[in-house]
């Protein structure tokens, strides 16, 4: 679904593809790391013998923060 959008916004001229990319992968990287139902988090948290959710509270401050630079790096290169 991510390909089909950044496809069209793409082609209405919307943004810079390399825009689109540092976005979606900015996006990608918050989900993959603090999501608590992504399986490495649910046997990270299984195997320490906490919550995901404890363990998503405490990685998501830096998730946004790096998901943040990743933002900023992208618009300061366009």
């Amino acid at each position: 679904m991510g390909t089909g959008i950044a496809t069209i916004l793409t082609n209405l001229n919307f943004l810079p593809a390399s825009a689109l990319y540092g976005m979606f992968a900015g996006v990608g990287y918050l989900q993959g790391i603090a999501d608590p139902t992504n399986s490495h988090n649910t046997w990270l948290a299984g195997f320490a013998g906490v919550d995901a959710t404890a363990v998503m509270k405490k990685v998501l401050p830096y998730a946004w923060a790096a998901c943040v630079m990743m933002m900023i790096f992208v618009a300061i290169l366009q």
